[in-house]
């Protein structure tokens, strides 16, 4: 068989291993994405012509961040608490840590400080008042205060005829506690709540707990650390962003973050970092590399922490890949348009070499070697902002290549971004296996460059790159 009918059969030859390998069952189990890749052999079978598959892929997604309201406009003022207190009986939980299951609900009025001093009331607690129910009657949130809070709980009451009984305690513990928002969170026309508990002066063992009503229970859910929102669909129902410890390199200032993201299913809330690969992509892998340049001007001091980022960027790439299918990919088409490509390149037709490179990135877009082509390719054309978008993916996909950071380094040079460029080729440097041939690369780089910025920038840093070891004129 030819090569070229060879390209016209593969997506069906495809489809048939999938059915008697994985079983129909299983092969219809996202229909979604099955449609998308039947819709995708058809065109690639018809014109061989690649689409854009994590266009496809990834719905539109709403970036924007939604600060949290820290219950602004629920909490009584200090006079209202007064008079609040005086007119209710209020009680709030209270941990036995002797004995767990001696907790109990104890009086406001009978709250005491660490070393067991009655305390007064109103100066002891915090009160939101909030209509969780939609019953027009506002259920009232009690929060501890900090000097009170290691034995304290937060506590939810209701109001059942002229009294106020417990609904709820919080399941989180801690020093002290921070309302952290107050909003419909789920879409379902009541508000709810985040609670935040801190211990420790540093915040080791943060947590939070998100609480809902169902129409019948009030109902919560904790997660580790901080919680951040976006509403990513654009429907009014918000996701939440865990943010968490991800890397343990260093002291607690400059622990790498993570972020998990959770969705609301109707029920409670799920992990949803495969629906949402676009943040991933466009903001957290940006941010680790922004922070890996931050910490580049003390480079041979912050090595442990520059690499935890540096995993976690391959941790974040990882979860993007797993949503390009694998039968979506064409080494073969890759390889043939890379190849024309790196030709015309040579022969300085630069935007046909584009186009052509551009391709193969699109039959292959999980190759770091096809985005260094195309990366080259518009360095050629100066077209540094296309370049710089595509160096941000080739690092995803590569993070420890020292090359990448090299391409980054010479882009901002061309931007006349010497800070930045200074960054990136200390990054390059750290990661290339020997750095005297490292640093005579770059003085290959600066000795072929024909634009004057980035000329300029160049011959500015590389005396403090080289260290002397090389005349740079």
């Amino acid at each position: 068989m030819s090569p070229e009918n060879l390209r016209k059969v593969w997506p069906g030859v495809i489809f048939l291993c999938l059915f008697f390998t994985t079983g129909w069952n299983t092969f219809y189990i996202q229909k979604e994405q099955n449609e998308l890749l039947r819709s995708l052999f058809r065109q690639t079978t018809q014109n061989n012509t690649p689409l854009p598959v994590k266009n496809l892929l990834d719905k539109p997604i709403n970036l924007t961040d939604y600060p949290l309201n820290e219950g602004e406009g629920y909490e009584l003022t200090s006079t209202k608490l007064r008079h609040f207190i005086k007119a209710n009986p209020l009680v709030i939980w209270q941990d036995n840590f002797k004995d767990p299951s001696q907790g109990s609900f104890v009086s406001i009025t009978r709250m005491k400080d660490l070393e067991g001093h009655p305390v007064k009331p109103h100066e002891a607690v915090r009160i939101f008042k909030i209509d969780l129910d939609k019953d027009k009657t506002d259920e009232v949130l009690i929060l501890p205060n900090l000097t009170f809070g290691s034995s304290y709980r937060p506590t939810i009451l209701k109001k059942v005829g002229s009294h106020y009984k417990p609904l709820k305690a919080a399941e989180i513990t801690g020093d002290y506690y921070e309302v952290r928002d107050i909003r419909d969170l789920n879409g379902d026309g009541r508000l709810d709540f985040i609670l935040q508990s801190s211990s420790g002066a540093s915040s080791y063992r943060d947590a939070s707990e998100v609480f809902w009503y169902d129409g019948k229970n009030l109902n919560s859910q904790v997660f580790n650390q901080w919680i951040r929102l976006r509403d990513f669909d654009s429907n009014g129902i918000f996701q939440l962003l865990v943010d968490s410890v991800g890397g343990t390199a260093g002291p607690h200032s400059e622990w790498a973050g993570w972020t998990d993201i959770y969705k609301w299913n109707g029920t409670r809330y799920e992990t949803a970092n495969a629906e949402y690969t676009a943040y991933f992509e466009k903001e957290l892998i940006p941010y680790y590399i922004s922070q890996i340049l931050g910490y580049a001007e003390d480079i041979k001091g912050a090595t442990d922490v520059i690499q935890d980022r540096i995993n976690l960027i391959r941790k974040a790439e990882q979860i993007v890949l797993q949503q390009i299918p694998d039968q979506v990919i064409n080494p073969l088409q890759a390889a043939r348009h890379n190849e024309k490509g790196v030709s015309l390149l040579k022969q300085n037709r630069v935007p046909e070499a584009i186009e052509e490179l551009t391709q193969a990135v699109q039959w292959d877009p999980k190759s770091p070697d096809l985005f260094t082509n195309l990366i080259q390719a518009y360095l050629a054309k100066g077209d540094y902002q296309q370049a710089e978008t595509y160096t941000i993916k080739l690092i995803g996909l590569a993070p420890d290549q020292a090359k990448a950071w090299k391409n980054l380094g010479h882009i901002y040079a061309g931007q006349d971004n010497s800070d930045k460029a200074l960054r990136s080729l200390r990054i390059y440097l750290q990661l290339v296996p020997d750095m005297d041939e490292g640093i005579k690369e770059l003085m290959d780089l600066f000795k072929k460059e024909s634009n004057p910025k980035a000329r300029g920038v160049l011959q500015k840093i590389l005396p403090e790159l080289s260290q002397g070891k090389e005349e740079v004129s």
